[in-house]
């Protein structure tokens, strides 16, 4: 009866099998036949232990099944409070366990002793405070260990010794505080370092000094108010997560990492004159006020929600070889002519949600290669000549939510690679569509909602711009006077034009009042009338400062009138000479009588 009762214990940590796609052909000899049958291989076992509480002593029993082809063994929703020693005594070959969300609360020393292949061991979600001395010490193969989610607090020094095969490990969301010398002494193969959500505040200088083989470490959300130490010959360090601590310097000498992340600390000024090989450095969220020098091999900088208000070429400084820079949603005013002066490599520029209210000529002309600007959001009111000189790579050009009343179209006229125009929420009530596009002829979408249009005119850009295969972004207000949901004006008034001279008031209502006199004349019924529809379109097609056929036709009634009085003109001409002619032909008659 106790055997039974001890069966029906263990009976709850099952043997599953993995089996192959590939089928074998089989046969067997039966009755002087061969029966043949297909069977899939199995390729390996695991053992999976569902609602299983263990207590001390025991031992994982899986019956009578055989154990040396179990690869790894899983525990779902059970109580394992103590990892002992013996625990898994019988399962030498296997390579993985998995004892996540298991309410382990300790491991005992040497409790894995015997399982020399095991490669991954998974703890996280559990209830651990505290890792011994010697814990790990006889999984000489192990490589992976995730003690994540849990309550650790403490960790003794020599808890990790003789792993020298381990390449992750992550210690994340714990309470650790403290990190000494000697805890990660013996990881020499460690690649990957999580130690991110834990209350972090010292590491010691030589904590990392025998990571030589470290590919990425986050650090992020802990309380370190000190750049941690790294060494120096780490060329193959790839990222390092620095964000959200409680940094207000950072010592660019003690760590070299291609991807650096100090976003969200209290930095409040740069000085580096040597990144080595840090290419991309995040340097966001911080009270950063001045830059005084960005070393060479910087290629992606991020300096957004910072305090920066001038951007004065002297200290200013940045890396020749800058591909990236962003500077949006800080405070700046102004800069320089000269302050993105030698960024020939700069391909994108973001300078959005600032305070600038005039971008200064000749600003951006050493950056050929620029390919995105984004000025939006800003206090803009207008773009002088000269201001987007050198920017012949520019492919899209970012000036929404400003105060521009004004666009000179033949500013635009470097911008042959031009693809997107956005113009959103200005003041805009007019733009020469033809021009623009005779200097922008690579556009491909423009974006003009929210401005001061008149409708009639925005009608006729639209016009233009689709007939040049330029895609429209159609806006929503529909409940407003609106073209294709871009908010306009039925109102008459003087219009903002690009061109060097401005239309008066005065202007528009002499040509509205000749258009309007010669639309009621019969001269205009009877032409109207004689032209065919072909002559029609040819009018319509053209362009004219009214923008109207009744143009055209008032000109040719003009042009025809002139020509009759010029025909009548010689005609008199003619019929008083040959008078004259006559006159002296017989004077002379006369004489010659006498």
């Amino acid at each position: 009866m106790l055997l039974v009762l001890v069966n029906q214990s263990y009976s709850k940590c099952d043997v599953r099998e993995v089996k192959s796609d590939t089928v074998v052909k089989e046969r067997y000899l039966s009755g002087g036949f061969y029966h043949y049958f297909y069977n899939y291989v199995n390729l390996y076992e695991y053992v999976v232990c569902e609602y299983e509480t263990l207590t001390a002593g025991e031992q994982l029993d899986i019956g009578n099944r055989s154990i040396g082809n179990i690869s790894y063994i899983t525990f779902i929703n059970s109580n394992v409070e103590v990892v002992y020693v013996g625990l898994f005594n019988r399962f030498t070959n296997v390579s993985s366990i998995y004892l996540n969300n298991s309410n382990v609360h300790v491991i005992e020393p040497r409790a894995f002793a015997g399982m020399e292949n095991l490669t991954k061991l998974m703890l996280q979600g559990n209830h651990l405070n505290t890792i011994l001395n010697w814990t790990f010490a006889d999984l000489k193969e192990l490589k992976s260990i995730d003690l994540s989610l849990n309550s650790l607090s403490q960790i003794q020094s020599y808890a990790f010794a003789n792993l020298m095969k381990l390449e992750v490990l992550s210690l994340a969301y714990n309470n650790i505080a403290y990190i000494d010398d000697i805890l990660f002494s013996s990881l020499i193969e460690l690649k990957v370092l999580n130690i991110s959500h834990n209350r972090l505040n010292t590491i010691k200088d030589n904590a990392f000094l025998y990571l030589n083989k470290l590919e990425n470490a986050t650090f992020s959300y802990n309380r370190l108010r000190q750049t941690p130490k790294f060494n120096l010959s780490h060329d193959q360090l790839q990222d390092v997560d620095l964000s959200f601590n409680e940094l207000t310097q950072f010592d660019f000498d003690n760590i070299s990492s291609h991807n650096l992340n100090l976003s969200n600390n209290k930095i409040d000024s740069i000085h580096w004159s040597s990144t080595k090989n840090t290419s991309n450095l995040d340097l966001s969220n911080n009270n950063i006020m001045n830059i005084v020098k960005i070393g060479k091999g910087l290629l992606k900088l991020n300096l957004t929600f910072n305090k920066l208000t001038y951007l004065e070429s002297e200290p200013f400084q940045l890396s020749s070889e800058l591909i990236e820079l962003d500077l949006s949603h800080n405070k700046i005013k102004s800069f320089q002519q000269d302050t993105f002066d030698n960024l020939f490599q700069l391909r994108f520029l973001y300078l959005e949600h600032n305070q600038l209210d005039v971008v200064p000529i000749s600003g951006f002309h050493d950056l050929s290669n620029l390919e995105i600007l984004s000025l939006s959001y800003n206090y803009l009111n207008g773009v002088n000549f000269g201001t987007f000189r050198g920017l012949q790579s520019l492919m899209k050009l970012f000036l929404n939510n400003n105060n521009l009343s004004i666009i000179w179209e033949s500013s635009f006229h470097m911008f042959k690679r031009l693809e997107q125009l956005n113009l959103d929420n200005n003041r805009l009530s007019f733009l020469d569509a033809e021009k623009l596009m005779s200097n922008c002829w690579a556009l491909k979408t423009i974006s003009l909602h929210n401005n001061a249009w008149n409708c009639n005119l925005l009608v006729e850009m639209l016009r233009i711009f689709m007939s040049k295969n330029v895609g429209i972004f159609k806006a929503s207000s529909f409940n407003v006077p609106n073209v294709e949901g871009i908010r306009c004006t039925n109102e008459n008034g003087s219009l903002t034009t690009a061109s060097s001279i401005n239309v008066n008031t005065s202007s528009n209502h002499f040509f509205n009042n000749l258009d309007a006199y010669f639309a009621n004349s019969s001269f205009f019924n009877y032409f109207d009338n004689v032209l065919s529809d072909r002559d029609k379109k040819e009018f319509t097609s053209k362009d004219c400062s009214l923008q109207n056929k009744k143009f055209f036709l008032v000109v040719t009634v003009i042009a025809l009138l002139c020509l009759i009085v010029i025909l009548l003109f010689i005609g008199l001409f003619c019929i008083c000479c040959k008078r004259n002619s006559r006159g002296y032909e017989k004077k002379i008659m006369n004489e010659f009588e006498l």
